[in-house]
């Protein structure tokens, strides 16, 4: 495949593994000498010939500026002198001489033969004894690579029965047998003796493979016949960690589990796959909204679980749950929390306290706020109740917050809670404990006081006053301070953080300025270490590079960092061209509390909103308004915040061909 990065093309190989496949890589295959090379695609010929396209320009992500739309190349790569064509026209060839391409060692040959073969069976113009030919080439060939050749000619000349297919699902080979799976299930209705031959073929063969296209063929059958087969599946615990199955198998099965859920019960009740067992519950807890009666069944059957089944009931309930403050509990669940309340696995632990706060139990919020003041608990404990506390909400947590602000081990979580107050008393709390925060925690602080107009007007002139240092404040946090679009705020903003530019020109002329800046000499002393430290400290809370950093956004590891248009372009101007899925929101609740993400999941209680800091669920009923945009979550202005020498020296490390060590100093830290 061309790589477009590396002006390469790399050469991998398939190897199997599991149900699919992983790659290995093998020595490239060819380098190009050319800046410009962007390699989009590889087509081989009738003569052996690889034909290369050639986007051909200095860019591969953004579309706005110096993109030459009519300097595409072709290139043909050949081994030794270039032959030509063995056949000049393939179209003048017999049926049998069609047929007999089939054993070519060039596909394009293979290729263009069956479809001609296609043409000509569906014209009637196909002479009789081809289709012998071909039932005789699959018989007897050893090489399963020409057998599937003749199956596949005689599927698209409509020569098979489902009879004959359905006895190829004994066939010793797995490929042949899966390709009778996948034609069986190709047409308006599978056979009702297929269906029950992919049962029994579910249940005794033992190649993984097989058993991927078994799942796959799942949504190809009507919902009503999908149990037996997927039972057999499910079953499978050899299968539970398999890269492919357990979600192809979820594909299959979800609409089932939608409409039957006393066959989502029995499914769970055979599934040995963890992931498919806590989409299952997830996605009947999904529907409380209307009625318990689902869960109900599923919360009957669990007495019988063992523990790892019970771990994956509660966390699809879970997750299914997040965003909803309060729920009806289903009548079994009072039951089965007695049971498990008991347990000594923290995660039940946790999951059962979790839930019984959603279903209005007393007692686990006391718990939970017990925990919470008990100093002397785990630390990791009393932030993920603090978390649990804060999702839901009680009577008085406002106060709790408050009184955790001076507690190291939960202060970086309480200032986030308190985002959601509108009290004059909240920014002023948090900007007299600001100092004591670790540096991890500090962003979430900052993303709390530009949440609402009169917070970000008390951050600015903490700044002014120099409480707060301006590099705190991200470029990120800038752009929803600008977002308010009160005059006053955005001339504090300039005044005490910088501006951030807006206009095509300026862009320009800041792009020159930062090339002027950052010339071979200049880059050449600059320290690469701190610009590790830079990059931690205004890269890493959404990219990864060299394994170190989130994924919100795209890992930079891979990217074209060695060209430094490249890198200042997508600095400064982030949004010219930006995927769908990171281009940014700007989300009001009906609290007066403003949010910007990226969102992600949404149903039609709550939506999944990504920020820089975290994961937020939010129901649908607490907000006012969402405003897309076409802006991506990386903000403009990245730069505005650092000095020349942090530009310098992250600009060098992210140019960098391999991971630097960190300063002494940071490491000591």
């Amino acid at each position: 495949m061309c790589n477009t990065h590396g002006r390469r093309v790399n050469n991998d190989v398939p190897v199997r593994s599991g149900s699919g496949y992983v790659i290995r890589h093998n020595p490239d295959f060819l380098f190009a000498n050319n800046a410009w090379f962007r390699g989009v695609d590889l087509k081989y010929g009738p003569d052996g010939g690889v034909y290369i396209s050639d986007w051909t320009d200095l860019g591969e992500c953004h579309d706005h500026d110096g993109v030459h739309r009519s300097s595409g190349r072709i290139y043909k790569v050949t081994f030794g002198k270039a032959a030509k064509p063995a056949i000049r026209d393939v179209s003048r060839l017999s049926d049998a001489e069609l047929v007999q391409l089939q054993l070519h060692k060039n596909d394009w040959y293979v290729r263009h033969a069956r479809r001609l073969l296609q043409e000509r069976a569906a014209a009637g113009k196909l002479e009789p004894a081809i289709r012998q030919s071909l039932f005789a080439m699959f018989d007897e060939h050893k090489d399963v690579t020409r057998k599937l050749r003749a199956l596949w000619c005689l599927y698209v000349t409509e020569s098979l029965s489902p009879e004959w297919l359905q006895k190829q699902l004994r066939h010793p080979d797995e490929h042949v047998r899966l390709w009778a799976v996948r034609l069986l299930v190709d047409g308006d209705k599978v056979p009702r003796r297929a269906i029950e031959m992919f049962v029994d073929l579910a249940r005794t063969d033992s190649s993984k493979l097989v058993r991927l296209f078994l799942a796959s063929a799942l949504q190809r059958l009507p919902i009503e016949e999908r149990f037996a087969l997927a039972a057999v599946l499910v079953a499978k615990r050899e299968d539970a960690d398999d890269h492919n199955l357990p979600l192809m198998i979820w594909y299959g099965i979800e609409p089932l589990v939608a409409k039957d859920s006393k066959a989502a019960v029995g499914l769970f009740t055979k599934c040995r796959m963890p992931l498919v067992r806590r989409y299952i519950a997830r996605r009947l807890s999904e529907t409380l909204a209307d009625s318990t009666k689902a869960l109900d069944e599923l919360l009957s059957a669990a007495a019988g679980f063992p523990e790892p089944a019970q771990v994956d009931l509660l966390e699809g309930m879970d997750e299914a749950l997040q965003g909803w403050r309060k729920a009806e509990p289903p009548k079994n669940w009072e039951a089965l929390r007695a049971r498990l309340e008991t347990s000594s696995n923290p995660k039940v632990q946790k999951l059962v306290r979790s839930l019984s706060v959603v279903f209005g139990d007393g007692r686990a919020l006391n718990e939970l706020i017990e925990l919470v003041n008990r100093q002397s608990a785990d630390a990791d404990a009393r932030r993920e109740a603090l978390r649990i506390l804060i999702q839901n909400r009680p009577k008085g947590l406002r106060e709790i917050l408050l009184r955790n602000l001076s507690d190291r081990a939960l202060v970086g979580v309480a200032v986030q809670g308190l985002a959601a107050y509108d009290d004059p008393a909240v920014p002023k709390q948090i900007l007299q404990h600001y100092r004591y925060l670790r540096k991890e925690d500090r962003p979430g602080a900052i993303s709390t006081l530009v949440s609402r107009p009169h917070y970000a007007e008390a951050l600015l002139k903490a700044v002014a006053d120099g409480r707060i240092d301006r590099t705190d404040i991200s470029a990120f946090h800038a752009r929803q301070i600008q977002r308010f679009n009160r005059k006053s705020l955005n001339d504090l903003l300039t005044k005490v953080w910088g501006e951030l530019r807006s206009t095509s020109a300026e862009k320009k002329k800041l792009i020159a300025r930062y090339r002027d800046l950052l010339n071979q000499e200049a880059l050449a002393k600059a320290d690469r270490s701190h610009g590790r430290l830079v990059f931690k400290k205004v890269c890493a809370v959404c990219h990864t590079l060299y394994g170190e950093g989130n994924t919100i956004g795209p890992d930079l590891t891979g990217s074209n960092r060695d060209n430094l248009d490249y890198l200042l372009e997508n600095i400064v101007d982030p949004s010219a061209s930006v995927a769908a899925d990171f281009k940014m929101s700007f989300v009001l609740l009906k609290s007066g509390r403003a949010l910007s993400g990226v969102i992600g999941r949404k149903t039609d209680r709550i939506l999944e909103l990504q920020t820089q800091n975290e994961k937020l669920v939010i129901p649908l009923a607490e907000i006012d308004e969402i405003q897309p945009t076409p802006a991506s979550l990386m903000p403009e202005g990245l730069f505005a915040s650092l000095k020349e020498d942090e530009i310098r020296d992250l600009i060098a490390y992210l140019m960098s061909k391999r991971q630097v060590p960190l300063p002494e100093a940071s490491r000591q830290d």
